[in-house]
């Protein structure tokens, strides 16, 4: 029938980006998580000697993120960019006056490694965009962490240190290339199931060896760590839009 040719058709053009989204043609696995004692990664990667790397240690303090430039009409309503903000309305997302409705996708968990690495990565990255782009979704799932040196193309390499060429060359390409075809980015900033990528159990191990995810939820030092973490992106200029994370619509959730 008509319908379901219409669906084998449908499969058929979402096929290549299923496939990307699994993470088909990925990387070797990670290694595992790292256990070097801090002084010796004080010393590897200092921001005072290696402008490279960004020292984001108490920025929750000193960066504290209050609300972005909201433009306001006279007389109610939003104006500018920010009209183009997904908003939180009454038991439903709205943009501007009307319902809307997540449609979407993953893109693959080495997404930082693809875009940070070169030109290669970043065409399977690119064709992702478009074809979600063609077939009428709006929101791509970004892990946006990648934590621990030993790791490909890590994003912090020790707690509280952020290497400035994966931030660019990697998190704001894709932000800035969503932006581009369309797509809103949901981005992950940590997770206690994707220890392969550091994440919770990575904060934990980075100040007791022994320690687990499950320590990072009774431990202020570990939130902390997070809360830094979540404060230079949030703030974060993107190199290509030249908008803070906080005020590029681009950014539907954290």
């Amino acid at each position: 029938s008509s319908s379901s040719s219409s669906s084998n058709s449908r499969q058929a053009t979402l096929a290549p980006l299923i496939q990307l989204e699994s993470g088909l043609g990925a990387a070797a696995v990670p290694p595992q998580l790292q256990v070097v004692p801090l002084e010796e990664l004080r010393a590897r990667f200092d921001p005072g000697h290696d402008p490279r790397y960004i020292d984001i240690g108490s920025w929750r303090h000193s960066k504290p993120v209050s609300p972005g430039p909201i433009h306001r009409q006279q007389g109610g309503g939003l104006a500018g960019d920010s009209q183009l903000f997904v908003r939180p309305g009454m038991n439903m997302l709205t943009l501007g006056s009307h319902r809307w409705l997540v449609a979407g996708f993953s893109a693959p968990p080495q997404a930082l490694e693809m875009a940070s690495s070169g030109m290669e990565g970043r065409r399977k990255l690119l064709s992702a965009f478009q074809m979600a782009s063609r077939v009428g979704l709006n929101t791509v799932r970004v892990l946006a962490f990648n934590d621990g040196h030993t790791r490909s193309y890590a994003l912090q390499v020790m707690p509280g240190v952020l290497d400035s060429h994966v931030l660019g060359e990697g998190l704001d390409w894709i932000v800035w290339q969503a932006r581009h075809y369309g797509l809103r980015v949901l981005l992950v900033l940590s997770s206690a199931a994707s220890p392969v990528r550091g994440g919770m159990s990575q904060y934990v191990r980075w100040l007791d060896p022994k320690g687990t995810a499950n320590d990072f939820y009774s431990s202020d030092t570990y939130r902390a760590l997070y809360y830094d973490y979540m404060t230079a992106l949030a703030t974060r200029v993107n190199q290509f839009t030249d908008l803070a994370y906080r005020d590029d619509p681009t950014v539907l959730g954290w």
